[in-house]
Order: C-alpha cells, then sequence, then structure tokens
C-alpha cells in the first residue's frame, strides 16, 4: 500500500467501524439477555425466595417479561441499549419496599372503606392484607457484576464486532 492509498484505505475501515460498535453493543446486551435468564431467574429457593436473593421463579412471568432494546446512537461513534424487564413488580423485587393497596371498596353499609391485596400464597390459600413490605431479592445489579466480572459482556460484545468487521 502506499501512502496515496492510505486516506481511502482508513475511510474503509471507517465506514465498517460504526456498524461494528453498535453490532458490539448489540451483542452485550444480548449477552446480559441470555445470561440473566439462565443463570440469575431459574434458580427455585422455595416461597418466597431467602431475602437478598434473586426472586424464586413460579411462573416465569418476570423472566419472561425482558425485553432488549437495540442499540441507538449516543453520540460520535457511541451506542446505547438496554436489556430491562416489564412487569409491573420487577422494580419492587430488585429494591424492595412497600406496596399499599390503592383501590377501595363500599361495604355493605355505602361505607368507602380502603382495600385489600390479595394474593396465593404456598398452602393454595387466599391471603389478605393492606399493605405488605418485601425485601430486596436482587438479580439485575448481581448478574451485571457478575458478567461484566467473568467477561460475558465483553465476550457478547467482541463477538459483534468481530463478526460486522469481518475477523471471524
Amino acid at each position: 500500500m502506499s501512502p496515496d492509498d492510505l486516506p481511502g484505505y482508513l475511510e474503509q475501515i471507517l465506514v465498517r467501524v460504526n456498524p461494528a460498535g453498535r453490532a458490539a453493543c448489540n451483542g452485550m446486551v444480548a449477552a446480559f439477555d441470555h445470561g440473566i435468564k439462565s443463570d440469575e431467574l431459574i434458580r427455585t429457593t422455595g416461597h418466597p425466595s431467602a431475602k437478598g436473593t434473586p426472586p424464586a421463579l413460579e411462573t416465569g412471568r418476570l423472566r419472561g417479561s425482558f425485553r432488549i432494546h437495540q442499540a441507538e446512537p449516543a453520540g460520535a461513534y457511541r451506542w446505547r441499549s438496554s436489556d430491562n424487564p416489564d412487569t409491573i413488580y420487577a422494580h419492587i423485587q430488585e429494591y424492595g419496599g412497600k406496596i399499599t393497596a390503592k383501590h377501595t371498596y363500599v361495604d355493605a353499609a355505602g361505607v368507602t372503606r380502603p382495600g385489600f391485596l390479595r394474593w396465593r400464597g404456598p398452602d393454595g390459600g387466599f391471603h389478605y392484607a393492606r399493605s405488605v413490605k418485601l425485601p430486596k431479592r436482587p438479580y439485575m445489579h448481581p448478574a451485571a457484576r457478575r458478567m461484566a466480572g467473568d467477561g460475558t459482556l465483553r465476550r457478547g460484545a467482541v463477538a459483534g464486532f468481530d463478526r460486522t468487521m469481518g475477523f471471524s
């Protein structure tokens, strides 16, 4: 290659690098999605799971609610994507907190009263309360730390980049 050919060669690389960056971002989020579904959200530790451990697998609704949002531009040669659950209870499982019934009902005497939460327990019977406090059952943050530490996210990004650049 001559010095005169170098600008054209570098331009060809540049044209491939931006889509490869997008592919790397998408590869990383796909690796996270696979990892959290196959490791953190498969453990069945009983009902309910122990405080500080991932939620117990009962219906699989939380695991099935994860949605990958493909990479979008986030600046020059930068991409951003996400993978997150869209169930109503995903946040309270990760961080814990208090759930309070927000509805009301009118009793037989015509008086408006606060409502109740209702859920089926492990014994099959229904349980009622005006509010419940749920402990933290983190699953997202531990998964991200584990996969960043063991190289899962890096491998996903490198695989996406290499495929697009034609290295693999």
